[in-house]
């Protein structure tokens, strides 16, 4: 609970804060979102047949990017309600069951407004938490899984996810081993656990310290084995990596005032250099040909980036609080859910799509009534949900004014 207030106190303070210092210059997140938006295109035009539950994983990634993927979406919907009725109740894909299956689905799901507590008669959450918190998989998947624990009331289930994924996963002064150690392995481990930073802030330090060894000039390398250059895989994941660990440890440092995003923006500004000819791919290696493995990572690097940004420029913009309706006391419609052209995206509250950036009034009774893991993971979500459902929903309608 002083974890939980702490980052509530965190917010608030950087939510009336108007200080802003750049160390360099940086992007406005609108600009930033149209690269977003032509990478999905890119990817999704390469896709063949209908994205499934067996797609799940790639498709919560597409997702959290905020770009319109509502021609994709009601037949993804579909495939996972035949899957759960098919399983009374548990997903199950061709893969097997698996805890990064849940956690994408549940995401997904709550992107698109659909209750996941309830979802075609099966609670989704209590069949993810119903999981052994040690099943195998993919040790990238664990910055899906550790977000998506906000859902979870069970705080040992909680706990045990994201100490059996340090444990079993992480070395210190190596970074998180995978077939090996890589600038990649360690990028993912701290987008990950830096939302259980409390626990483990040790390993934390030392992932950052770890990650800066593969840096090159230009952006980053993969590991001292296979992959010694400069390459857009490595660069675009060190960018998920920094601009998830700087705007959480901005939000934990009580003389914060904005959020210090001056290493996520170094590192943006070299992706420039992994650009194709062709609109919204990139290549792996500067002046290749466009490469769908490495146009992924960079969109999982900018997603983590525009996310900040534009949480940062929230913060930093002063806000004029009598110019603002309260969507709640609205006399035409006490409910109305406010609209707004931003992308803005929060775990869980704040919605992806396009047309619609807050949640009404019930939902978020409904969901920030769920209990913070003490292992942190859940802090920021549940923070920055009361954060942005109460006053922020009324920054969102600032911001919608303003447009």
């Amino acid at each position: 609970m002083k974890k939980f207030l702490a980052v509530i106190t965190a917010i608030c303070v950087m939510l009336t804060a108007s200080i802003t210092a750049f160390a360099q210059a940086q992007p406005k997140s609108e600009d930033v979102r149209k690269e977003i938006d032509k990478i999905v295109n890119y990817i999704t035009s390469q896709k063949e047949g209908d994205y499934t539950i067996d797609d799940a994983v790639d498709f919560y990634y597409l997702t959290n990017s905020g770009a319109d993927l509502s021609k994709y979406n009601d037949k993804f919907i579909a495939s996972v309600k035949e899957n759960i009725k098919a399983n009374n109740g548990k997903l199950i894909t061709q893969y097997g069951e698996s805890l990064a299956t849940y956690a994408a689905v549940i995401e997904i799901l709550m992107s698109n407004d659909i209750e996941v507590w309830e979802f075609e008669g099966y609670d989704l959450t209590a069949a993810f938490a119903a999981m052994p918190a040690d099943s195998e998989m993919n040790p990238y998947y664990y910055n899906i899984v550790i977000p998506a624990l906000f859902y979870i009331e069970d705080e040992a289930f909680c706990e045990a996810v994201c100490k059996n994924f340090v444990d079993k996963y992480y070395t210190m002064g190596k970074g998180m081993e995978n077939w090996g150690y890589s600038c990649d392995n360690t990028a993912y481990f701290i987008s990950a656990i830096s939302y259980a930073s409390d626990e483990y802030t040790a390993q934390l330090n030392d992932a950052l310290k770890v990650i800066e060894t593969y840096k090159t000039d230009g952006g980053y390398f993969c590991d001292n084995q296979y992959t010694t250059t400069l390459n857009a895989n490595s660069t675009g994941l060190a960018l998920m990596a920094y601009a998830e660990y700087e705007w959480l440890d901005s939000l934990l440092d009580d003389n914060a005032e904005t959020i210090n995003l001056n290493k996520s923006t170094e590192i943006y500004n070299q992706l420039s250099a992994f650009k194709t000819s062709t609109d919204g791919a990139y290549s792996f290696e500067v002046g290749g040909e466009p490469n769908l493995f490495a146009t992924f990572d960079i969109l999982r690097g900018l997603t983590s980036y525009v996310n900040v940004l534009m949480i940062k420029e929230l913060i930093d913009e002063p806000i004029d609080w009598d110019d603002i309706e309260d969507p709640e006391v609205s006399e035409k419609n006490p409910t109305k859910k406010p609209e707004s052209t931003t992308k803005f995206q929060v775990k869980p509250l704040v919605t992806q799509k396009n047309d619609t950036a807050a949640t009404t009034s019930t939902e978020t009774k409904k969901n920030t009534s769920k209990k913070s893991p003490s292992t942190g993971a859940g802090a920021m979500t549940i923070a920055l949900s009361i954060a942005l459902a109460g006053a922020g929903t009324a920054v969102l309608a600032a911001k919608k004014k303003e447009q």
